[in-house]
């Protein structure tokens, strides 16, 4: 998707907010939107957003120019009118108006191996307070006017909500955002984050709960000391940490040539780019720190151990009796936190486990198989807590192990 903006401004009576302005964004590119308080900056994103008609100049959206071509201009319009009245909020006011001035994508590994990376959007709000609000009265209108049956779920003091409006995103901020088809959402401090997966939110929980955060990493916090403390720009890489992760977003070919030229590509581990705003001018602040590549590759060995130690220990271990032989439960990812049951199959297509779901928490049969299809572990759930008698079997099916909560 490109963006061709020409000659556009936009005045209020007498007060020009926007002078002429022209630029272009080729699909892929990620562009900085700079410039001092009142600037215009607000404005202009509004223009292209189709909150505002500017009064001269023209937008082309992908080559469809939406001031000339009324048609398809009329059918954003027409649609954004059809979606509030049909749930009687304003966007602007409901949704527009608590962003804040920082925003952020993330595309992380996904929960499962054998699915596409998670994406979430993050917005910093002016008052989490208002954001809050907002958003409650918004998943309570969508509640009352669509089948949605979904209730917010509590994952360690964070309510973890449901907004079940299909292609919501994709029509506010355009086909970038169709990811968040119908995003879960949370609030972490002044931050509120949607997903389109509620375990990418559980997982942001953890990390914050745990203070495994860039703000509490030494190594980027002496790196970033380097800055100014204040930026209108940030952008910042972790060498090795992207390159572990740069298969889902490029072809096999480009693949190859990184994992030869791996060693010379992670002794860079972390670059960092900032652009200052210093009176009328721009202060652009560049810095790369090297590392031996022996010392950058044991970083990133003991990092993924530790991570791989805290996110698969087992749920629930049965400790009286079983202390010398611990049962290890194989970990539920709850991909839908309104389904009534949750299965995961082994690549042969025999279930792996089965277990029932309430309000997105283990509720009721818990069933789990070896991959020949016999059956490994029996029990029961009460809103996640372990409850009447748990079964173990050998793939034989002979009954060793059982426990009584």
């Amino acid at each position: 998707m490109s963006l061709n903006v020409q000659a556009i401004s936009k005045k209020f009576d007498q007060f020009t907010a926007v002078e002429p302005l022209s630029f272009t964004i080729q699909p892929g590119e990620i562009v900085g939107f700079l410039g001092p308080n009142g600037a215009g900056k607000s404005t202009t994103l509004k223009m292209i957003a189709g909150c505002l008609s500017p009064d001269a100049g023209s937008l082309q959206l992908s080559g469809i120019d939406l001031q000339k071509d009324e048609v398809a201009y009329k059918e954003y319009q027409d649609n954004i009118k059809k979606l509030e009245g049909f749930l009687g909020i304003s966007l602007k006011d409901n949704f527009f108006s608590w962003i804040g001035d920082e925003l952020a994508i993330v595309n992380s590994e996904p929960v499962h191996k054998t699915k596409e990376n998670e994406f979430a959007l993050i917005f910093k709000a002016n008052n989490i307070d208002d954001a809050r609000e907002n958003l409650n009265f918004i998943s309570t209108r969508i509640r009352r006017r669509t089948p949605t049956r979904f209730k917010e779920v509590d994952y360690k003091g964070y309510q973890i909500n449901f907004l079940s409006v299909k292609g919501l995103f994709k029509m506010m901020l355009g086909k970038m955002f169709s990811k968040l088809e119908k995003p879960y959402y949370t609030i972490i401090d002044d931050y509120v984050v949607f997903s389109n997966h509620p375990q990418t939110l559980k997982n942001m929980i953890d990390d914050y709960q745990s203070k495994n955060t860039l703000a509490n990493s030494e190594g980027f916090t002496n790196f970033y000391s380097k800055f100014n403390k204040k930026s209108n720009l940030f952008f910042y890489i972790n060498t090795p940490v992207l390159h572990n992760n740069m298969k889902e977003f490029v072809d096999a070919e480009t693949m190859k040539s990184l994992t030869s030229n791996k060693e010379f590509m992670i002794c860079f581990e972390q670059i960092g780019f900032q652009i200052v705003r210093d009176g009328n001018w721009f202060e652009t602040n560049f810095i790369v720190q090297y590392k031996d590549p022996n010392i950058v590759k044991q970083d990133v060995i003991n990092i993924f151990n530790l991570s791989e130690k805290s996110n698969n220990q087992s749920p629930f271990i049965m400790v009286e009796e079983l202390q010398e032989n611990e049962l290890e439960i194989s970990e539920v990812i709850i991909d839908d936190l309104g389904a009534k049951n949750q299965r995961e199959n082994f690549e042969n297509g025999n279930t792996k486990v089965e277990v029932g779901l309430k309000n997105g928490l283990k509720h009721g049969t818990y069933y789990e198989y070896y991959s020949s299809g016999e059956l490994k572990i029996k029990g029961k759930y009460s809103e996640d807590v372990k409850t009447g008698t748990w079964k173990v079997y050998d793939s034989l099916g002979v009954l060793i192990q059982k426990e009584k909560f």
